[in-house]
């Protein structure tokens, strides 16, 4: 694959047939990519569905895949974002997803029995609720 693309570059620059194997030789280096560096840590168990007090029927339900809090979150009219994925930094859990059209950022604080939720979309204002835990 790494020879295929030189030969492209190569191709592209304008360089003859014979003169593309004498170009100059780049030393390339990869190394398999590692989540590990992530800073924070599993937190407290906040796993479960959530009913988020707010007009409309806001649902969030928060699942763990190793040390990474994963939720998924049911807006008014049907809408969804899913797989806000991050971990906890001390105080509480801060989760973000991008879809490919947003990026979305969810605090979630947890308390006795509930989460204090902060909800921010690009170009507006962060929107805050108080989270129930279903039964």
């Amino acid at each position: 694959m790494v020879r295929l693309v030189l030969l492209v570059l190569v191709a592209v620059c304008g360089l003859s047939a014979d003169d593309r194997w004498d170009a100059a030789r780049y030393r390339i280096e990869a190394a398999p990519f590692c989540t590990c560096g992530f800073q924070g840590e599993a937190g407290p168990d906040i796993t479960g569905t959530w009913a988020l007090a707010a007009e409309g029927g806001r649902t969030l339900r928060v699942r763990r895949t190793g040390d990474d809090t994963v939720a998924d979150l049911k807006l008014p009219g049907g809408e969804r974002v899913q797989h806000l994925m991050g971990r906890f930094d001390g105080l509480s859990f801060a989760l973000a997803a991008f879809d490919g059209r947003r990026g979305v950022l969810l605090d979630a604080e947890p308390e006795k029995d509930t989460l204090k939720i902060t909800l921010q979309f690009p170009g507006s204002p962060a929107t805050r609720f108080t989270a129930t835990k279903r039964k």
